[in-house]
């Protein structure tokens, strides 16, 4: 569903407009499939990253399975959007206020809510901490069609555009389903998954690799960086791994 958002400010402004009942709110930027790299760990791909005029960031997740919505993941993509807008020499008050939004398609968090609000609270009094971050959880679930939330859940999760509510979305579906330029555009973005999906695999096997030359012969790092093809740094993580 993310590379329907491709270029589709109105859709963007839609689905955050309904997830934070913000009528007004207009999107300034939008990116589809971003990728957010992190020099000494784990890098993401994020299905929508948006700014809206009053300069509040949005990375949302559309997500199928339960295992990729977790709570340390939603605040792993939280850090992440503070790493990529600071810009160095800025002050730490510089931070735009972000919000990290996952639409799950079932009730990830049990409470039998359809949107879940999370923030940081100071414990003894409840007060808000006030550091401008949110994490947003929306229960795919409900999909009450007498509320705009619902709807639009259900939409998220439907194929056919004739049974969708929200016709600017039905015509976005229609158009990588029906229109030959969209359904071209559409095989292109199948088949970077598909390269993406072979170097992950290839990584995970050199890493694996790389771990049974730690465990069974007596190389020195950069030896073992030199015959796997890959930096050392990336060695000495699996070496800590099997130390701890």
């Amino acid at each position: 569903m993310a590379v329907c958002f491709d270029q589709f400010v109105e859709g963007a402004e839609l689905l955050i407009r309904i997830i934070l009942n913000n009528p007004t709110l207009k999107v300034e930027e939008l990116q589809t499939e971003r990728t957010m790299k992190n020099l000494y760990g784990h890098g993401v791909r994020l299905d929508i990253v948006a700014k809206d005029f009053d300069g509040v960031v949005y990375a949302i997740e559309i997500q199928k399975a339960s295992k990729n919505a977790s709570r340390k993941r939603a605040r792993y993509y939280s850090s992440l959007l503070d790493m990529h807008h600071l810009l160095k020499g800025a002050k730490y008050d510089d931070l735009p206020e972000t919000r990290v939004v996952l639409v799950t398609e079932k009730d990830v968090l049990g409470g039998g809510k359809p949107i879940y609000f999370i923030e940081r609270r100071f414990v003894d009094t409840c007060e808000s901490f006030g550091d401008g971050t949110q994490i947003i959880y929306v229960n795919g679930e409900n999909q009450d069609a007498t509320t705009a939330l619902g709807r639009l859940t259900h939409d998220l999760q439907c194929s056919n555009p004739d049974e969708m509510f929200f016709e600017e979305l039905a015509t976005r579906v229609r158009y990588f389903k029906e229109d030959e330029v969209g359904i071209e555009k559409m095989s292109g973005v199948l088949e970077e998954m598909k390269r993406e999906a072979a170097k992950k695999a290839a990584k995970k096997e050199k890493l694996e690799f790389v771990r049974n030359l730690l465990l069974q012969t007596n190389f020195s790092h950069e030896k073992i960086a030199e015959l796997v093809g890959i930096p050392i740094e990336k060695v000495q993580v699996v070496a800590k791994s099997l130390d701890g």
